[in-house]
């Protein structure tokens, strides 16, 4: 047989064997160690070169004698000078292809080294967590936002009705109505400013809930209702009713329970309880002072005005507060009732 024959079976055994392993397992060249067979360099192979290009691949005789072919006894392998060829080129082909996958880890427990070492047992709990931090911060995002439109919605109606306000009392602060009231609080000096007549209420304060306000003059709207403060850090004292410190009938101040920027002046007298101390002071420096007796929520339909302003047994005094209370219906702006506390003369 000649050398160029046996060359060219040689470069068939290879060719079957690169097309096999690449279509059964293409993560084989990266595995196996000094196996690694090339198409490219194959078909290269001269054949006055043979020698150098076999030099560069494993060597048959070294697979078959590590393959069970070398088992095979020495009068029947390749025996036959004119079948060597072919028996030889199929003897060749399954035992280096055994030789060469024999040692390939399959794909499962390739994916599950793969995976354990790039996964770890702790990116279960990683994912978990950044998880938890992106949903977090994506909340965060979302009420921030949401926190910065109802800011600027309040600030823009805020700004609306100071500018619309378009009277302002002798110290300069802003006045709207009983229904749109200004939110801009007095400074100090507008509130040391205040003058009022010698025997009407100047201010009110009510130290257990830090209150202290000026105490304006209200009368009664078109509609004929008792009207509350222009701005919702002021009291105010409904003339139909007698002065604080009269000697007997009933002294009634209004104020706000909230604005559209904040608190009102009466925002937590919910909170007072019996024998909590108020105190009026009048336009000459007097002060008087009532402590609590009871204090009560009633429903808007359910007021008896009637009794609030004049409810009261002959020669007695008393000191009454009044602000809303219960459930806000934006519709029509009102709240669905009303706090009174009523308070006595401390003798």
């Amino acid at each position: 047989m000649s050398k160029t024959r046996q060359v060219d079976g040689m470069q068939f055994v290879r060719r079957k064997i690169y097309a096999e392993y690449t279509t059964r397992q293409p993560a084989a060249n990266k595995i196996v160690d000094n196996r690694r067979l090339s198409l490219n360099d194959s078909t290269k192979i001269a054949p006055n070169d043979h020698r150098s290009a076999i030099n560069k691949r494993p060597k048959s005789r070294d697979i078959l004698q590590k393959s069970p072919v070398s088992s095979i006894p020495k009068n029947t392998q390749l025996a036959n000078s004119s079948k060597s060829v072919h028996s030889g080129t199929f003897i060749a082909t399954h035992a280096v292809r055994n030789s060469i996958f024999e040692n390939v880890p399959q794909e499962n427990s390739f994916s599950q080294s793969f995976f354990s070492t790039i996964h770890p047992k702790t990116t279960k709990a990683k994912k978990f967590f950044y998880s938890v931090g992106i949903t977090s911060f994506a909340i965060a995002l979302l009420v921030g936002l949401q926190t910065f439109i109802v800011n600027s919605q309040a600030s823009d109606q805020v700004t609306a009705l100071n500018n619309s306000s378009i009277n302002a009392d002798e110290q300069g602060v802003p006045q709207g109505t009983g229904s749109e009231p200004a939110e801009s609080k007095p400074n100090g000096s507008a509130f040391s400013a205040y003058q009022v007549a010698a025997e009407s209420p100047r201010y009110i304060r009510i130290p257990s809930l830090g209150v202290e306000s000026r105490i304006k003059q209200l009368g009664t709207t078109k509609e004929g209702a008792v009207d509350a403060p222009w701005n919702i850090h002021d009291t105010g004292w409904y003339d139909g009713t007698i002065k604080p410190g009269s000697k007997s009938g009933v002294s009634l101040l209004l104020g706000h329970v909230s604005g559209i920027s904040g608190p009102g002046v009466f925002n937590n007298i919910k909170n007072l309880v019996e024998k909590d101390l108020i105190e009026v002071e009048r336009g000459d420096g007097t002060i008087l002072s009532y402590a609590v007796d009871t204090l009560v929520e009633v429903p808007v339909d359910s007021i008896d005005m009637a009794e609030v302003l004049y409810g009261i047994e002959p020669g007695e005094h008393s000191l009454r507060l009044m602000t809303c209370a219960g459930i806000y219906d934006k519709d029509t702006k009102q709240f669905s009732s009303r706090t009174i506390v009523y308070a006595s003369p401390v003798k």
